[in-house]
């Protein structure tokens, strides 16, 4: 656990219960990747950024996407085809 933690849920307003994780990851290009092709294709969607800081140059942030359960597989789809 880092010593400073950052947290920040942004978006769409999903509740915890019915959300499901559709990527998680450090790299920001896959990340606006992600959420340009979510938004491209209208799913609502939220994200979470957890960390901050830099360690040895690098960054130290891991990116969350969530969607709604009822579009999970349709995201899924999305992001796997590029």
């Amino acid at each position: 656990m880092p010593l400073f933690r950052r947290e920040f849920l942004m978006g769409e307003r999903i509740s915890r219960w019915s959300r499901r994780e559709v990527y998680i990851g450090q790299s920001l290009e896959e990340f606006n990747r992600i959420r340009d092709v979510l938004d491209a294709n209208q799913i609502k969607h939220a994200y979470r950024q957890v960390g901050g800081g830099t360690v040895l140059g690098m960054s130290n942030i891991t990116y969350y996407i969530y969607v709604h359960e009822g579009d999970e597989e349709a995201a899924n789809f999305l992001i796997r085809r590029r």
